[in-house]
């Protein structure tokens, strides 16, 4: 669900809306396929699906400017309704800034997570919804490494030993996810995989 993408939103600003509407049209295909496809809230979930020879829907969020509030006046509540709804994981930024923390597009300030942002790490572990670090400015990064008590994933980044882009994780971050048992799946945009 593209949280900081505004494509979503046909142009305008509503992120809340848009991720609202997306989760509805992602419930209305499961249910138009439900002897093909079937939402998965729990691990025993994906394991129960493959066994059916189904196709295994998770459903998270791409940035988290869905989560914003008014101004000064961010709030958990929004976090825990999309885990009501199903919301297992969420991408904290897209490459810009939001409320949560600063995207890979904002390195020059050097920014992690904010005190939502905070907030909203702690309280995802809380819930048991996966942290993806994919998207976030290497500072960020580093803070989620140290703030969760869970594992950690970047949903689609590769390695910048391989490729040196600033979307692709250090050896020293790839490490890390692997020592606290998360994962990093790998994306095929040419960008990431050859500079040239």
């Amino acid at each position: 669900i593209g949280g900081d993408n505004n494509a979503n939103v046909k142009g305008s600003d509503l992120m809340l809306w848009g991720a609202l509407e997306v989760i509805d049209y992602v419930y209305q295909e499961i249910e138009e396929c439900s002897d093909v496809v079937k939402l998965c809230t729990r691990s025993s979930d994906i394991d129960e699906t493959l066994k059916s020879g189904k196709v295994s829907v998770i459903l998270g969020l791409e940035g988290g400017r869905p989560l914003e509030g008014r101004p000064m006046q961010d709030s958990l509540s929004t976090l825990r309704a999309f885990y009501r709804l199903g919301v297992r994981s969420l991408q904290l930024t897209g490459n810009g800034r939001n409320r949560l923390a600063d995207g890979i597009a904002e390195t020059r300030t050097k920014g992690g997570l904010t005190q939502f942002g905070v907030a909203v790490v702690k309280e995802m572990n809380r819930l048991g919804m996966i942290v993806d670090i994919s998207h976030l400015a290497p500072s960020g990064v580093m803070d989620v490494l140290n703030l969760s008590e869970a594992p950690v994933i970047a949903s689609h980044s590769n390695a910048k030993a391989v490729c040196d882009h600033p979307r692709n994780l250090a050896d020293e971050v790839i490490k890390r996810i692997a020592e606290r048992g998360g994962m990093i799946g790998l994306s095929f945009f040419s960008t990431l995989i050859n500079k040239d």
